[in-house]
């Protein structure tokens, strides 16, 4: 679940890279996830992941995992975000993000 968020950043078209090269940074302060049906190893998944939330310092993703085979769910989670800037303080989510996340989360 940790990766999905960089690429839902790349999706709306700035790269989490960026972001960072801005002064900030979205470290995870929150994760749950509730298993729904055990999985083998060697299995391919997909993980749906949704912009659930959007407050002025946080983020929080929920997530859906099936088995790519035949669609049956194996989990559901959420992971919470804070922006923080380099020095480590919670900060406002920047101005350049905030048209791209309403948009995402509609």
């Amino acid at each position: 679940m940790q990766r999905k968020p960089r690429r839902l950043a790349q999706r709306i078209g700035l790269p989490y890279s960026e972001i960072e090269q801005q002064g900030f940074h979205f470290p995870v302060t929150e994760v749950s996830c509730r298993y729904a049906h055990p999985d083998r190893y060697d299995k391919v998944v997909k993980i749906e992941t949704e912009l659930a939330e959007l407050d002025r310092a946080t983020l929080t993703f929920n997530y859906r995992i099936t088995r790519e085979t035949d669609d049956v769910l194996l989990a559901t989670g959420s992971t919470k975000h804070a922006c923080i800037d380099h020095a480590g303080h919670v900060s406002r989510i920047p101005k350049i993000l905030e048209p791209a996340l309403a948009t995402a989360k509609t």
